[in-house]
C-alpha cells in the first residue's frame, strides 16, 4: 500500500505545479516594454558608449573604440639643413612621421637662441636673437610605445649689407699730402670687414670702417670696387681715385728786368713754390744762345745777338695745374751804364 500512497503524493504534487503556471502566465509570454524617456535610470535603458576617457595611455581612441598605440617612425621636417637671418622671423618647420603621434618633444643640444620647439606638435618657430655657427640639433618624439629621432643642421647668418655709400665716387688726393675719404653710410646688415680689388694706390689704407686714409705716394688715375661684407653676405661698390700734385704757386725771377749783353754768360734760378714742376715753357722764343732749363725753370746762356727790349711769359705746370710768370728781356752789344 505504501508505493500507491508515493505515486498519489508525485501526481497531486504535478497538478499544483501547473495550476500555478496556469495562474502566473506561461512561457512566450512577451516582456513588459519600458518607456526610457519616462524611466531614464531603468537599467534597459543604459547602454554604454566608449569615450576617449575609456582608453588607457598606451591606447589610441578611434572615435567609437581603442585600439593600440603604434610607435612614431621616420621623423622629418623635410630639410637636412637651413639657414637663418639674425632678426628675421623664420618659416616654421612642422615634423611629418608615421605611426602614432609623439606626445612629447625634445630637442639636443638647445635650438639658437630665439627659436623654440613646440612640446606638444613639435613644430619649431622662432625670430633668431643672434648668429649662430652650423650646429646639427637632434630632435626627438616620443609617446607612450616608442620613439623616433631626426637631425637639423641650423645656421644663424646676419643680414647681409644691401648697399654701400660714400659721400663721393671719387677721391682726390695730392701727392705727398694726408688725403681720406670718410665712413660711407652701410644700408641693410652691419659689415664686419671690408676688402678692395684691385689694391689702393701706395700709401692709403681701408679702415675697419671702410673709410679710406692715409698719404698719398704715388700719382694716378685707377678705379677700384670697395666690398663690404658679413656672414650673411656682401656688397660692392666702385670708387675713383686720382692723386695729382700739389699745384705750383708763387713764381718769380729774381733780377727781373735782364739787361744782358752779347757774350756775357747768364744764369737766372727761378723762385717758385708749389708741387713739383713737370714742365717748363715760355714765350715767345728765348734770345738766341740762351735755353729754358727744363729741371729747375733756369734761364742759362749766353745771348749772342742785339735783342730789343720784350716781354715773356713763362708758365710752369704739373699733374695739379700752372702757374705763369711775366719777364722782360734786353739784349745789346754793350754793358748797360750804372
Amino acid at each position: 500500500m505504501q508505493p500507491k500512497r508515493n505515486a498519489a503524493l508525485v501526481l497531486s504534487i504535478l497538478m499544483l505545479s501547473s495550476g500555478c503556471l496556469g495562474l502566473f502566465g506561461g512561457e512566450g509570454e512577451p516582456a513588459e516594454e519600458v518607456d526610457c524617456v519616462a524611466e531614464p535610470s531603468h537599467p534597459d535603458c543604459f547602454v554604454h558608449v566608449i569615450t576617449e576617457d575609456d582608453c588607457m595611455s598606451h591606447q589610441v581612441f578611434t572615435g567609437d573604440a581603442c585600439r593600440l598605440m603604434q610607435q612614431p617612425s621616420s621623423l622629418t621636417y623635410g630639410e637636412s639643413s637651413i639657414l637663418l637671418v639674425h632678426g628675421v622671423e623664420m618659416q616654421a618647420l612642422t615634423p611629418s612621421f608615421l605611426g602614432d603621434g609623439p606626445q612629447n618633444w625634445f630637442v639636443n643640444p638647445r635650438l639658437p637662441d630665439g627659436l623654440s620647439l613646440d612640446g606638444a606638435s613639435g613644430v619649431i618657430s622662432g625670430i633668431p636673437e643672434e648668429e649662430a655657427e652650423e650646429t646639427r640639433h637632434t630632435i626627438i618624439g616620443t609617446n607612450s610605445v616608442g620613439s623616433t629621432a631626426t637631425t637639423i643642421d641650423i645656421t644663424v647668418v646676419a643680414a647681409a649689407p644691401d648697399s654701400i655709400h660714400y659721400l663721393s665716387d671719387m677721391l682726390s688726393c695730392t701727392l705727398w699730402q694726408e688725403c681720406s675719404m670718410g665712413q660711407p653710410l652701410v644700408m641693410g646688415g652691419s659689415a664686419d670687414s671690408w676688402s678692395v680689388s684691385p689694391s689702393l694706390p701706395e700709401g692709403l689704407a681701408i679702415l675697419d670702417d671702410g673709410s679710406i686714409t692715409g698719404i698719398a705716394r704715388s700719382l694716378g688715375d685707377t678705379n677700384h670696387t670697395i666690398t663690404a661684407s658679413n656672414s650673411g653676405g656682401s656688397v660692392e661698390a666702385p670708387i675713383r681715385i686720382i692723386t695729382l700734385h700739389e699745384q705750383p704757386t708763387a713764381l718769380s725771377y729774381p733780377g727781373h728786368p735782364f739787361y744782358w749783353t752779347i757774350g756775357q754768360t747768364v744764369q737766372v734760378i727761378p723762385s717758385y713754390e708749389g708741387g713739383e714742376a713737370t714742365e717748363w715753357a715760355i714765350e715767345p722764343p728765348l734770345p738766341d744762345g740762351m735755353t729754358l732749363h727744363q729741371y729747375d725753370g733756369s734761364l742759362r746762356g749766353t745771348p749772342v745777338s742785339v735783342h730789343p727790349l720784350r716781354e715773356y711769359v713763362i708758365t710752369v705746370q704739373n699733374t695739379g695745374g700752372s702757374l705763369s710768370s711775366t719777364i722782360i728781356i734786353d739784349v745789346r752789344d754793350i754793358p748797360t751804364e750804372t
